[in-house]
């Protein structure tokens, strides 16, 4: 079903943007955006085997 595939390409994009707009800012640490990528490989591993 081409629609469910639209709405998870939406989500990811909606994903990036969240994780972006949050390593982007100023008061979050460089550490936890390191942990937050870890984390982003792994859900992208899991989105992949979807």
């Amino acid at each position: 079903d081409p629609s469910i595939y639209k709405n998870r390409r939406r989500f990811r994009k909606v994903l990036l943007l969240l994780y972006n707009l949050f390593c982007n800012a100023t008061l979050v640490p460089i550490y936890t955006c390191q942990s937050i990528e870890a984390f982003w490989s792994q859900l992208r591993r899991h989105f992949t085997e979807w």
